[in-house]
């Protein structure tokens, strides 16, 4: 998958948004991200999708010294890999 972060590795898996949690501002952003993406590919498994929302979401995080695109970027990383495969 060129120009799109690779999945995290095993042992190295995102805490699914909003799960056995309070819904945050972010949660419930990323949850939006994964119900447009789940319409837009109804052929992909759901919880596929929500695990590599989360898993884009928390490796751009990670490197982010500015947070303010970090929704629109997953969105975009995670449609142009569910393009690709």
């Amino acid at each position: 998958m060129t120009g799109v972060l690779a999945p995290a590795a095993v042992g190295d898996v995102a805490p699914a948004f909003g799960a056995n949690q309070v819904p945050t501002q972010t949660s419930r952003e990323l949850e939006a991200v994964a119900s447009m993406l789940r319409s837009r590919f109804p052929d992909r498994i759901a919880e596929d999708i929500d695990q590599l929302v989360a898993d884009v979401h928390a490796q751009l995080a990670q490197h982010a010294r500015v947070r303010t695109h970090l929704i629109p970027l997953t969105l975009n990383h995670c449609r142009n890999a569910l393009l690709q495969t």
